[in-house]
C-alpha cells in the first residue's frame, strides 16, 4: 500500500512539473496584447493560433524563416501589413471565413507558397488557381510566391493591388485585362523573372515603383490611356532597351528610369515641345535623368515606325521568290520576297493584307486596319477582309530590292505584339512591311510547311 501510494504521489508531482513547463512554452510563443497577436517567438514548423487571438498585428510573423504552416482559427477578423512578410519556409496557408480584413504585403517574399486558400464561407475574399481576391474578383489582393510561369489576370479584375506580385521571381510573363484601370505601388516590385507584360489601354495610372528592378524586361509600351506614371516605375531595370510612352502622360515621376543604363530608345508619341513640358516637379529628380543614354523619337507610337536603318544597305537584297504555294490544295499567286540563311536556304516575307486576302472566307480568316489616331497597324482574327484595292498588286515588279530589317508591332484583337519584318521602298520612298510567313502562321494559328512549295493549310493549327 505505501509503494502504490508513493507511486501515485510520484507521478503527480510529475504532471504537476510538466503542466507549468508546458504553459510557459505556449505563452512564450506569442505576445498577445488584447486579443492582438503582435509578435511570434517560436522557432517556426506547423502553427497554431490561438482561438483567443482577433487579429494579427502588423509583422507578427515577419522573417519567422522556420514557419511551414500556420493555422489561422475563425476568431481573427484582421491581419495586419507584412503579417507573414519574409516566411520564405511558409508552404500552406488558408484565410478563414471569419477575416474581413487584409492589410498590405502580407505574404510578399513567402517564396516556398505556391497557392493562397481562402474558406468557401468567407464574405470577403475568395481564393481562384491559388491567388488571392477580394470576392467581387475586382480586386486582385496576393499572389503566392513560389508560383511560377506565366499568369493571365481574370478580366474581372479593375485594380492590381499594393505588392500583389513583389518578389514574385517565378513569375516569367503576366496578362493584364483590358478591365484593370489601376496598376497600384510595387506592384510588380523585383519579379526579376518577369520577361514580359502587356499594359493595355484600359490603365489610367501606373503607381510609384510599380516594377522597379525587374531585370528580366527588355522592352515595355505604355498604352496612350496612361495620364500619369509614378515615381521610379522601371528604375533598375537593367535589360530595359526600349520604352514607348504616348503623349497622354503628362506627368512621369522622379526617377522612372534610374539605373536604367541600357536604355537606348525612347519613342515618344508627341512632339519635342510636348516632351519638355512633361510635369516631373515631383520627387526631386527629373525622370529625364535616366535617359542620357537614349535616344529620343518623337512622334512615334514604337520601333514599328522607327525603323534602325543600317549604315550601309543590306549586302544580299530581298529576292522575289519564286516558290509555289497552295491555300487549302489550291494554287495561289503570292509576290513573296526570300532572304537567304547561313545555309543558303529561303525564308519568305509577305505582306500582311495580301495574307488576309488569300485567307478570307478560311477558318484563318483576319481583317486588317489602321489606326490614324495612334498609328498602329490592326488586325482582328475570325472578320472577314475588307479590301482597300492594295491586294496582290506586284508593287515591285518582281525585282529584287534592298531591304531594311525591322519589328512591326499590331495590335492583335486588341493586344500588342511584335513580329520581325523587313521593309522594302517604292521609287517615291512608300515603305512595304513583309512579314515571315511561318510567323503569320503560328501568330494566327494556321499550319504553314514545306511541301516542294509552300504549303499553307488553315483547317490545321500551327504545327499540326
Amino acid at each position: 500500500m505505501k509503494k502504490k501510494l508513493l507511486s501515485l504521489a510520484l507521478a503527480l508531482v510529475m504532471v504537476l512539473a510538466i503542466l507549468p513547463t508546458a504553459a510557459f512554452a505556449a505563452d512564450s510563443d506569442f505576445t498577445i496584447e488584447n486579443g492582438v497577436l503582435t509578435k511570434y517567438n517560436g522557432k517556426g514548423g506547423a502553427v497554431t493560433i490561438p482561438d483567443s487571438v482577433t487579429s494579427i498585428g502588423n509583422g507578427a510573423f515577419e522573417d519567422c524563416v522556420g514557419l511551414t504552416s500556420i493555422t489561422i482559427p475563425n476568431s481573427v477578423t484582421s491581419i495586419g501589413n507584412g503579417a507573414f512578410v519574409g516566411c520564405s519556409g511558409l508552404t500552406s496557408v488558408t484565410i478563414p471565413n471569419s477575416v474581413t480584413s487584409i492589410g498590405e504585403r502580407v505574404l510578399v517574399g513567402c517564396t516556398g507558397l505556391t497557392e493562397i486558400q481562402v474558406e468557401t464561407g468567407n464574405q470577403n475574399y475568395t481564393s481562384v488557381d491559388g491567388v488571392l481576391f477580394t470576392k467581387d474578383m475586382k480586386t486582385i489582393v496576393a499572389y503566392p510566391g513560389g508560383k511560377k510561369g506565366a499568369y493571365a489576370i481574370p478580366n474581372s479584375v479593375t485594380i492590381i493591388k499594393k505588392h500583389t506580385f513583389q518578389a514574385c521571381t517565378g513569375l516569367t510573363s503576366i496578362t493584364i485585362p483590358n478591365s484593370v484601370t489601376f496598376i497600384e505601388e510595387f506592384a510588380f516590385a523585383y519579379c526579376r523573372g518577369l520577361t514580359s507584360v502587356t499594359i493595355p489601354s484600359s490603365v489610367t495610372v501606373i503607381g510609384r515603383v510599380a516594377f522597379i528592378n525587374c531585370t528580366g524586361l527588355t522592352s515595355v509600351t505604355i498604352p496612350n490611356s496612361v495620364t500619369y506614371i509614378g515615381d521610379l516605375v522601371f528604375s533598375e531595370c537593367t535589360g530595359l532597351t526600349s520604352v514607348t510612352i504616348p503623349s497622354s502622360a503628362t506627368r512621369i515621376g522622379a526617377g522612372t528610369f534610374g539605373g536604367c543604363e541600357g536604355l537606348k530608345d525612347v519613342y515618344y508619341g508627341g512632339n519635342e515641345a510636348q516632351w519638355n513640358v512633361i510635369r516631373d516637379d515631383f520627387g526631386g529628380h527629373s525622370f529625364r535623368n535616366g535617359l542620357t543614354n537614349a535616344t529620343i523619337h518623337y512622334n512615334s507610337t514604337g520601333p514599328s515606325t522607327q525603323p534602325t536603318t543600317p549604315d550601309k544597305p543590306a549586302k544580299d537584297a530581298a529576292h522575289a521568290s519564286a516558290q509555289t504555294v497552295t491555300v487549302d490544295g489550291k494554287p495561289v499567286e503570292f509576290q513573296m520576297y526570300a532572304l537567304k540563311d547561313a545555309n543558303g536556304n529561303d525564308t519568305n516575307y509577305i505582306k500582311l493584307r495580301d495574307m488576309a486576302y488569300v485567307l478570307n472566307g478560311t477558318k484563318a480568316q483576319f481583317n486588317v486596319g489602321y489606326d490614324a489616331q495612334n498609328k498602329t497597324i490592326t488586325a482582328d482574327t475570325g472578320i472577314a477582309y475588307k479590301k482597300n484595292g492594295t491586294e496582290m498588286t506586284a508593287t515591285f515588279g518582281g525585282a529584287d530590292k534592298e531591304y531594311v530589317k525591322t519589328t512591326l508591332t499590331i495590335q492583335l484583337d486588341g493586344k500588342p505584339v511584335q513580329l520581325e519584318a523587313i521593309t522594302l521602298t517604292d521609287s517615291t520612298g512608300g515603305g512595304y512591311n513583309y512579314c515571315k510567313v511561318r510567323d503569320l502562321g503560328q501568330l494566327l494559328n494556321f499550319n504553314v510547311k514545306w511541301d516542294g512549295g509552300v504549303v499553307i493549310e488553315t483547317n490545321k493549327p500551327y504545327g499540326g
